[in-house]
């Protein structure tokens, strides 16, 4: 009979590894695709302030912008600002979660919850509004293993958040991040919910089908590579620190130059310009579309950028975090002080 310790233990190191790797992917996944068009970020102990480039300037391949390096300082602050708005984005990661855990004995589920305060925020400025992403509600997974009743919560898109440890025990999750639970809903439904966005005439459905495009170029350059080699993610996850990372580090940069050269290889100008010219004449029509979407699918209506379409809308966020000593006051238009939805 197997030692339940080591069984604990054996499980522990997987999930902790699969998130690790998960994460990493996450960040390489949105700065290869990255199409959010910048022209400062500024770094404080209490707050990120983004701030949008309204000329676009930095546009290429019809929708990309290049991801501002030069921008960010550190490790965190890099993987916060990739991490913007990207809470949704882990429909797409779907099939490698799935991969990372073949062969346990796990429940997975997506939960949707209202956030409690951060230690440290991220804003994002377009012109004279500003959107506190705190205003929004956050993903993210939880595994419960039938071996041992153990619970984790698997935060990918968490350091928008200041919140950059991707595996954590669900017990310690709740304190720390959820001020309420909005939705528990089973594993898969994000991925539902992004196909039928991917099909909707707005940018939304282009930003959305570019994504599920990029991560199936990603699949489609090491999975078969990894079946001829009879390599899984489950015997990876479980080699020694060495060759796991190795491993690791081999298959992701062959993913990521597939999502390169997706990149690369894509022309969307008449897309997006098209998309944009079908937002101005049926902005109703597309916002009805997606709350049906968001109801039928998801069983609720998160909070969401409606900023990108039509300007911020007040329900979301009407202020400005008030910058610390040293702030480009010149950067944004008006500053007002906030106040927090917390859990609402």
């Amino acid at each position: 009979m197997s030692n339940p310790a080591c069984v604990e233990s054996a499980e522990i190191k997987r999930i902790e590894r699969a998130a690790d790797t998960l994460k990493a992917t996450f960040l390489t996944f949105r700065d290869e695709t990255w199409h959010t068009h910048i022209f400062d970020v500024q770094c404080f102990p209490e707050n990120i302030f983004i701030f949008d480039d309204p000329n676009k300037s930095l546009r290429w391949q019809g929708w990309f912008s290049h991801y501002p390096e030069e921008l960010v300082d550190t490790p965190d602050d890099r993987a916060a600002v990739l991490s913007a708005m990207a809470s949704y984005d882990i429909a797409h990661l779907r099939k490698m979660i799935e991969q990372m855990l073949e062969g346990m004995d796990v429940i997975l589920e997506e939960v949707l919850f209202s956030l409690n305060p951060p230690r440290r925020g991220t804003c994002i400025s377009y012109g004279c509004k500003a959107v506190d992403l705190h205003d929004f509600d956050h993903w993210l997974i939880r595994i419960t293993s039938c071996a041992t009743g153990n619970q984790w919560a698997i935060d990918i898109a968490g350091a928008q958040y200041d919140s950059h440890i991707s595996c954590i025990p669900w017990i310690l999750a709740c304190p720390k991040l959820i001020s309420r639970t909005l939705a528990v809903l089973p594993f898969g439904t994000m991925e539902r919910y992004a196909v039928a966005m991917a099909d909707t005439k707005g940018t939304d459905g282009v930003e959305i089908d570019v994504q599920m495009k990029a991560m199936q170029a990603f699949h489609a350059a090491i999975d078969p590579g990894m079946a001829r080699k009879k390599l899984s993610w489950a015997v990876i996850l479980g080699k020694d620190e060495k060759d796991y990372v190795r491993h690791r580090d081999k298959i992701l940069k062959k993913g990521t130059k597939a999502m390169g050269d997706f990149v690369l290889n894509s022309h969307l100008t008449k897309r997006r310009v098209k998309a944009e010219r079908y937002e101005k004449r049926h902005f109703d029509e597309l916002v009805e579309e997606r709350n049906k979407i968001c109801q039928d699918i998801l069983g609720c209506q998160p909070r969401q950028v409606d900023a990108c379409m039509h300007g911020l809308s007040e329900e979301i966020s009407a202020r400005l975090p008030s910058p610390p000593p040293g702030f480009k006051a010149a950067a944004v238009c008006e500053q007002r002080r906030i106040g927090g939805h917390g859990g609402e």
